[in-house]
């Protein structure tokens, strides 16, 4: 234990003494004869009062959760021993921790032993006792320093170089420390760099001190006149004629922070332990090559990480260091503001925050005082900030997105500090502290777009904990000048970008580009029309990316592929014109930043990558982790590198290797890059303070200025430059202008519908009339503009049909020529989608014109059945008899492939109309008179269903399209043909459909007819049946009771079935649950390792390990090759993983689960319980993506309980469902693919 005595106590041995009061003679020195634990000795501790932190010794120096003595750097002064020492071997362990304080903050992180403590304490320089320290700083440990004072000489003699400081040389020159007419001396460590600077993390070529979160070992051996120095095993310094070589033994704090775990004395000549570097997992669950990618150990310098770019560049740009450590490190996001200042968030907490300690995270204010594009200079702006992520000038200050607040920051006082910090809205806590709410971006309709970041889930307004608004999976607008908050369309994760008209585009991990199609409130509009999100991948997820060499990463199984895509930009500035409209995304896990064009496609655009061998940028620097683009003041692109060994969260890694290693490794490195053109230079400048100046910054070709000019004419409320604003935008000078002109007018409260009509009118392409029509639509601005809108819907531009459709749904739009319009382009689901948003009463127009068309008809199926089906379901669901009649009167005569669409969207349909028959079965049964001969023509077609279901001959997907139509048939009948398609000699395709035809019937009924032919069930139909069974408490309660009577193997329990039974809130399920299947052990380290045992010892069979994918059911949620079904993460890459880290995946699911895949149980008010993935929700409904591939709607109204598992969709307890030799054939099989 470490003893430590009060400042108090200390005094008051002074005052004895003062007062004449006998204190008792200072013992001999203590030359050892055993061991000797300081840590468990008494030691007395003296601060300076002024410069330390905190006067308060237990806050100074402490015991840590694992034993070590932690000096937290928050005193400036030491502590030391009661007891004087001699002749002994000192062995001192010690690790660098983070935090550096006050004068300290962006220097070397300095500690020190003193020994040799002669006379009165904190003599020298009233800080320091005199004595002699072996010198302890980053860069430096290992030398020797003397502090002595008239009254205590010190000196020691040592043989060093002549330079200053000298350093310590086996054959240098013998000179005697101090020198003549000096106090102190310190002789350098035998290789220090001669280019040493008191800076964080300094490490010099030849440095043997292990860096931050490493152990080092000091050795002092003091063995009468004679010192030795040793560092992690190598002497690194020796004195000879010590003066006075005994005295006590000390500790120093030097506003830095370290850990202590050992410091003992032994006896001269008994120490014989040798240095060995700690022992460290290898294990990171991953691999590329089956053996383990470990990350260099030790940083480059920013110098030598430039010259490891490659670049895909235009001949006359380059990349060009514009900060770094020590002046930023961790930075995440970088902005300037109106006056030109570099602001930077550096998210010092990633990946887990010191527990019961401040926050790391911060926020820089940068600046480059010499003009030559480089920071030299860095202040701390604001501190102490819980993993800031995002910044957005605003206001004079800055708004930042932190772990659960949205704050606004301010510097009132002009001291480069914030002194206003004020919550504007409070979050969810997320369930990994990186998944926060992020990327604030000004719009040009002056709200701040923000993205999700992928768990957020619920927001309120500072003060007000009452106004909830729930945005899960949705990204959020922000109004800065009324303080509303609303949804937006999309989920962004870490990254979101506008383009130069204010389309907002977003990413994910595995989603490289996302773009905000469809506007949130057309969305939402029309629950009939079913749309579920309005975004789409612009960019394949998991998109190849071509790194210059694969580098670790946990999400190694889909190298090689997009796995961290984040910081998306739309490159918006003017010094680099071949970049401008193209999207750069970047990669940390691997290095590298892509390029895309945009391509218009119908309503979206397609994102395409530029290049064809190699990416925009990829550095050969594994540390290198570009997280964030963005467009500069001065024109330029500017990449911002977080600059870490290992990128992944912690919780990513197995435990193991986390604990062993320092995951924060690149903590003081950081560093900020700009693309520009070779040669050139420019400076950047405030925007002017006139504002006619700023009107016409809002022609500027840069980006950043109109964005930032339009921002500071709104925020000032400038609205003595609306006629300017007139003038440019009668006559501007770019489409851009035009768009900022808009929403400067809008901001100030002054745009007309004058204004806009000059939008429309304009001869340019759409970009400016996309804004403008939103602000027509905000505005309320319908009527005046009602004939140019109109207009839009015979416009070129397929996304000016869209977006004006879907921004004003009470248009009298001529439907027949929307029809032509779809007719024209099936395959533009958008606009489709648009239509049944804005006007859904037209859809049984639509169909009809659509079923007349023959041109239509004969197109493909797959566009134009989707498109007969959609129409047709919201035919029926508006209920109209007259309507349904109309189109069943077109679908007489001979069946073709696009009479069973339709009626399979009526059938659809019709569960959610106002009507009394809800399927078609029952439209047949009681037939309402208005019906007329429609009757017999959906007779007639499904007996055509039934017949076609039937005809081998016929192709597979007629006759399962077919069977949609079957499973409107009465129960008797159905079931014939169901009886019939369950033979073994059909496929399985045909199999399972015919089982899935039965879904919407009575389960326990639907569960009794397989029973009575389950030992003839083959596998597809069984699995099926048993998906059908297991859906409702009721039937999956009927068939645990045959298996606890023998009549059916509990085996054959679906794994994800067993676990939510087992926690079940019906007790009768739960209790036979458990009975049936028992308890999966809670100790999965053990079944893992009885598992890998048998991994071992039998080399698996990959064909019987194909039958074991799909027997075990994982083929119900992933899938492998053509095999299985898309509702979990893809296994086609899998096979790179080692054999142990698969074992662990499948054994240990929810090890480290993402948000996205983590499952939802809804329990229906009819008893029926659906587990899976939330695709989407809305307050209408939730869609469920369920085992097996279907996603099913749930409507809100139906729903009696939901509650999240907290837990993957992928249970525990697999190892019931097979033997350790399935485990093996399984692992062969998939690491065959």
């Amino acid at each position: 234990m470490f003893k430590v005595d009060s400042m108090r106590g200390f005094r008051l041995l002074l005052s004895l003494a003062a007062i004449g009061i006998a204190i008792p003679a200072v013992a001999e020195p203590i030359s050892p004869e055993k061991p000797i634990d300081l840590l468990a000795e008494s030691f007395e501790q003296f601060l300076n009062e002024k410069a330390s932190l905190s006067q308060d010794f237990d806050e100074v120096w402490k015991k840590d959760g694992e034993g070590n003595l932690h000096v937290t750097g928050l005193g400036l002064g030491y502590s030391r021993t009661e007891k004087e020492y001699q002749n002994y071997h000192l062995v001192f362990e010690y690790q660098w921790a983070e935090r550096t304080y006050a004068g300290r903050s962006d220097r070397a992180r300095d500690g020190g032993v003193l020994f040799h403590i002669q006379g009165p304490d904190q003599s020298y320089g009233k800080v320091w006792p005199t004595c002699y320290q072996v010198s302890m700083i980053e860069g430096g440990t290992g030398g020797i320093v003397v502090l002595s004072t008239e009254d205590t000489p010190l000196s020691f003699v040592s043989t060093a170089t002549n330079q200053d400081p000298p350093l310590w040389a086996p054959d240098g020159k013998e000179m005697t420390f101090p020198p003549e007419g000096k106090k102190s001396a310190h002789v350098g460590w035998q290789h220090r760099s001669e280019n040493w600077k008191d800076v964080k993390a300094f490490r010099g070529e030849l440095d043997i001190e292990n860096p931050v979160g490493e152990w080092n070992r000091l050795e002092v051996i003091c063995d009468g006149s004679t010192i030795e120095i040793r560092l992690n095993g190598k002497i690194t310094s020796k004195a000879t004629n010590v003066v006075s070589p005994h005295g006590k033994i000390g500790l120093q704090s030097e506003l830095a922070e370290y850990k202590i775990r050992r410091l003992e004395l032994f006896p001269i000549g008994d120490f014989d332990e040798e240095w060995s570097p700690e022992s460290r997992s290898s294990d990171m669950g991953y691999s590329i090559t089956g053996e383990s990618i470990l990350p260099r150990r030790l940083p480059l310098s920013p110098e030598e990480s430039l010259a490891k770019w490659e670049l895909d560049l235009p001949e006359d740009y380059e990349i060009r260091l514009v900060a770094a450590e020590p002046l930023v490190c961790d930075p995440v996001d970088v902005v300037w503001d109106e006056n030109g200042r570099m602001f930077v968030a550096e998210m010092r907490d990633y990946p887990l925050p010191n527990e019961g300690e401040p926050y790391l995270s911060r926020i820089r204010l940068l600046t480059d005082s010499d003009g030559d594009g480089v920071m030299d200079k860095s202040v701390v702006w604001a501190d102490e900030m819980d993993h800031v992520q995002g910044l957005l000038p605003l206001n004079g200050g800055l708004l930042a997105t932190t772990r659960t607040a949205i704050l606004f920051l301010k510097d009132t006082d002009g001291d480069d500090k914030a002194d206003e910090i004020k919550p504007l809205f409070h979050s969810n806590e997320p369930r990994h502290n990186q998944l926060q709410v992020s990327s604030p971006r000004y719009g040009i309709n002056n709200d701040i777009y923000l993205s999700n970041g992928l768990d957020g889930k619920e927001i309120y307004p500072e003060g007000d904990p009452d106004k909830v608004l729930e945005f899960p999976r949705l990204n959020l607008r922000y109004d800065p000048r009324g303080g509303d908050l609303k949804l937006s369309t999309g989920t962004g994760q870490y990254g979101g970008t506008l383009d130069a008209f204010g389309r907002h585009f977003f990413c994910s991990n595995r989603n490289p580009i996302m773009f905000a199609v469809m506007p949130h409130e057309a969305v939402k509009r029309t629950p009939l029309a079913a749309i579920s999100v309005g975004h789409e991948d612009i960019q394949p997820p998991g998109a190849p990316v071509r790194p210059i060499a694969l580098s670790h990463t946990t999400s190694a199984a889909h190298a090689g592929t997009h796995t961290a895509a984040c910081g998306i930009g739309v490159y918006t500035g003017d010094w680099l014109p071949d970049l401008t409209g193209d999207v750069f995304v970047c990669d940390p896990t691997a290095q590298l930043v892509t390029r895309n064009t945009l391509i218009p496609k119908g309503a979206t655009f397609s994102a395409e990558r530029v290049g064809e061998d190699r990416e925009f940028l990829a550095s050969g620097d594994e540390w290198c982790r570009p997280v964030q683009v963005r467009n500069g003041p001065d024109g330029a692109l500017y990449i911002v590198d977080m600059y870490r060994r290992f990128i992944d969260h912690a919780r990513f890694f197995p435990e193991e290797f986390s604990k062993s290693h320092y995951m924060r490794a690149g903590f003081d490195q950081g560093r900020i890059w700009k693309i520009a053109p070779k040669g050139e230079s420019r400076t950047t400048a405030p925007l002017p303070d006139k504002p006619e100046e700023l009107v016409a910054a809002l022609s500027n070709p840069n980006g950043w200025t109109r964005t930032n000019a339009q921002r500071i004419i709104v925020e000032k409320q400038l609205k003595e430059v609306v006629p300017l604003l007139r003038e440019t935008l009668a006559d501007p000078e770019t489409e851009p202008a035009m768009a900022h002109c808009l929403g400067t007018l809008e901001g100030l409260g002054e745009l007309s519908a004058e204004d806009l009509c000059l939008a429309f009118e304009t001869p340019w392409t759409f970009s400016t009339t996309e804004p403008a029509l939103e602000f027509a639509s905000e505005m309320e601005l319908t009527q005046q503009l009602e004939k140019h809108i109109l207009s839009f819907g015979n416009a070129e531009s397929s996304r000016m049909r869209f977006l004006a459709l879907s921004l004003f749904p009470d248009l009298p739009w001529n439907v027949e020529t929307l029809a032509k319009g779809i007719a024209r382009s099936p395959e533009d689901t958008w606009f489709r989608k648009a239509v049944m948003s804005s006007i859904p009463d037209s859809a049984p127009s639509i169909l009809t014109s659509l079923l007349k068309n023959e041109t239509f008809l004969s197109k493909n199926k797959e566009g134009s059945g989707e498109t007969l089906e959609d129409f047709a379901r919201l035919t029926a669901n508006l209920g109209n008899i007259e309507a349904l009649q109309q189109t069943l009167a077109l679908l007489k005569g001979d069946p073709k492939w696009w009479h069973f669409e339709v009626v399979s969207g009526l059938s659809t349909g019709l569960r959610a109309s106002p009507l009394k028959q809800k399927s078609v079965a029952a439209l047949i049964s009681a037939a309402p008179p208005e019906l007329g001969d429609g009757v017999n023509t959906l007779q007639k077609l499904l007996s055509s269903a039934s017949e076609i279901a039937l005809d081998r001959s016929r192709p597979e997907a007629d006759r399962i399209t077919a069977l949609s139509l079957v499973a409107q048939q009465p129960w008797e009948e159905k079931t014939e043909i169901v009886e019939k398609l369950l033979q073994p000699s059909e496929a399985p395709a045909i199999q399972a459909a015919a089982v899935q035809m039965l879904s919407r019937d009575n389960r326990e009924t639907v569960a009794q007819f397989f029973f009575d032919r389950w030992d003839s069930l083959a596998p597809t139909p069984l699995r099926e049946a048993l998906a059908l069974i297991t859906g409702n408490t009721k039937s999956g309660l009927a068939l645990m009771k045959r298996m606890q009577a023998g009549e059916i193997n509990p085996a054959i329990m679906p794994p994800m079935t067993r676990w939510s039974y087992g926690r079940s809130s019906n007790e009768e399920i739960k209790s036979l649950a458990l009975e049936l299947f028992g308890q999966a052990s809670a100790n999965r380290a053990k079944v893992i390792k009885e598992f890998g045992a048998a991994l071992d010892s039998h080399i698996g069979d990959p064909a019987k390990g194909e039958l074991v994918f799909q027997t075990a059911t994982c083929f119900t949620c992933h899938k492998v090759g053509e095999i299985g079904m898309d509702v979990g993460p893809s296994l086609n890459d899998v096979k790179i993983k080692p054999a142990e880290a698969l074992l662990t995946d499948i054994l240990d699911p929810n090890r480290a689960v993402e948000e996205r895949w983590v499952s939802m149980t809804i329990e229906t008010k009819e008893g029926r319980v659906l587990t899976g993935l939330v695709a989407s929700e809305d307050s209408a409904s939730v869609n469920l993506r369920l085992p097996g591939g279907l996603t099913e709607s749930i409507p809100r109204t139906e729903i009696a309980k939901v509650s999240s598992t907290g837990m993957s969709l992928m249970p525990e307890g697999l190892e019931a469902a097979m033997s350790k030799e399935d485990m093996a054939n399984l692992i062969a099989f998939l690491k065959k693919r």
